[in-house]
């Protein structure tokens, strides 16, 4: 159902910072008078604006686009992130039954742009029967955002380094199973190091924080055999004890438990400081590699110097 599918708009998407004569031969449109209607309709409807840049060819094109992000509810941790179907502000705003409540008056597409709007579970179907996604409304939130695409943007060459993550399980069979599935699916570029003890796993953590190596996030167990508070709890006092040497750390931690009423007891008992959140071992796959990708990330991962 493609009602406001544009060819000119696609290509841009496809080839961003294309300038406007390579547009308009892979557009193979007959004419430059009637490629140039088409551009100037979707100027005046302000589904592409005109950006003005440096050299022979000053401007680009930039096509608006329409993106949804979920994040998970109890942590708020960004999980995905998807390109949706276009739909022009006064289609949302009917679909969404938006109402202006004066405070913004460029209405709906100012909250696309600058605040992102939150969807309802009443959307649900909206948006996933014009789009190829499933929408959990019981474990995310989910933000609508729309931008113009920077026709100037240059990625740069990613010197980011693969992502090592401390992993404490008892259940060795569990964890080398739990550990290739979220490589394969979700971060195929990080190190796992795995332990048995939380005894070898904070030697190994003090060695590698006293050389400044970095470690991005902590996995701990906490079961009949693994005490993740306790573990939790000599993190907190390693920092403490290396911040005399002017050694300063912050490494989020995540901990599994196996029954519900363990996870109020480590949130009642736990005094980590930093970013520290847990889960159901049972929990689905989809929710546990997303979090464990965000909580690994630059943006909410460990800091160390």
């Amino acid at each position: 159902m493609n009602l406001y599918y544009n060819h000119i708009v696609d290509r841009l998407i496809k080839n961003i910072g294309i300038t406007r004569k390579d547009l308009y031969n892979i557009t193979r449109i007959e004419s430059k008078r009637k490629f140039l209607a088409e551009i100037n309709l979707l100027l005046a409807e302000r589904r592409i604006i005109k950006e003005y840049g440096d050299g022979p060819d000053r401007f680009r094109y930039s096509p608006r686009v329409l993106k949804l992000y979920e994040y998970e509810k109890n942590i708020g941790f960004k999980t995905a992130e998807f390109q949706l179907f276009y739909f022009p502000n006064a289609v949302l705003e009917k679909e969404l039954e938006y109402i202006n409540n004066g405070t913004q008056p460029e209405g709906l597409e100012f909250e696309l742009q600058i605040a992102g709007y939150q969807l309802k579970e009443k959307h649900k179907f909206f948006f996933e029967c014009h789009n190829d996604i499933k929408l959990n409304f019981n474990k995310f939130n989910y933000y609508l955002w729309a931008e113009y695409l920077d026709p100037f943007f240059k990625p740069k060459e990613s010197s980011r380094k693969n992502t090592t993550i401390i992993y404490i399980d008892n259940n060795r069979s569990f964890a080398i199973e739990f550990i290739k599935n979220i490589k394969e699916k979700y971060l195929p570029h990080s190190n796992w190091l795995l332990f048995a003890s939380t005894v070898q796993a904070m030697s190994f953590l003090e060695t590698k924080l006293e050389i400044r190596d970095s470690i991005d996030l902590i996995i701990t167990e906490n079961n009949e055999g693994l005490n993740g508070i306790e573990f939790i709890e000599a993190i907190r006092e390693l920092k403490i004890e290396l911040e005399k040497k002017y050694i300063h750390f912050s490494i989020p931690v995540m901990a599994f438990t196996k029954q519900a009423q363990d996870l109020s007891f480590l949130k009642k008992d736990s005094d980590f400081e930093d970013i520290f959140f847990h889960f159901l071992k049972s929990e689905e796959l989809y929710l546990l590699g997303n979090v464990i990708g965000s909580a690994s990330s630059p943006i909410f991962g460990a800091t160390q110097n």
